[in-house]
C-alpha cells in the first residue's frame, strides 16, 4: 500500500489491480499495527466501483505519522508491505515493513 496525504491527514491507498483481486466490495478490515492498538476500518473509495480502494480515519493517520511514514520526497510516497489473512467476521490486514525503494 501506499501512503497518501488527505485534506486533513493520511490514508493508505491500495493499486487497482489488488483492491480489484482481494476487496470485491466495501467491507470492513481488521488493522493490526506494531505497538498500536488493532482496530476495524472500512474501505473507502470514488464514486465508480472501478477505482482502488483506500483505508482511511483518525487512527490510520495517527500511525502514519507515529511512524514518520508521511515523510518522504515530492511524488515518491512511502510504500507499506501487509500480510492479508481472513477469519469469519472480516480481512485482517497485519504490518510487515516498510519497502525501500531500489
Amino acid at each position: 500500500m501506499t501512503v497518501q496525504s488527505t485534506k486533513s491527514g493520511w490514508r493508505l491507498g491500495l493499486n487497482k489491480t489488488d483492491s480489484i483481486s482481494y476487496f470485491k466490495h466495501r467491507e470492513d478490515v481488521k488493522f493490526i499495527l506494531p505497538n498500536f492498538d488493532e482496530f476495524c476500518v472500512k474501505t473507502a473509495c470514488g464514486t465508480s466501483s472501478k477505482k482502488a480502494f483506500d483505508f482511511n480515519g483518525k487512527k490510520i493517520n495517527e500511525w502514519i505519522k507515529i511512524n514518520n511514514f508521511d515523510d518522504y520526497k515530492p511524488r515518491k510516497p512511502t510504500k507499506l508491505e501487509f500480510e492479508l489473512s481472513e477469519n469469519l467476521s472480516y480481512k485482517i490486514l497485519t504490518f510487515l515493513m516498510k519497502k525501500t525503494s531500489p
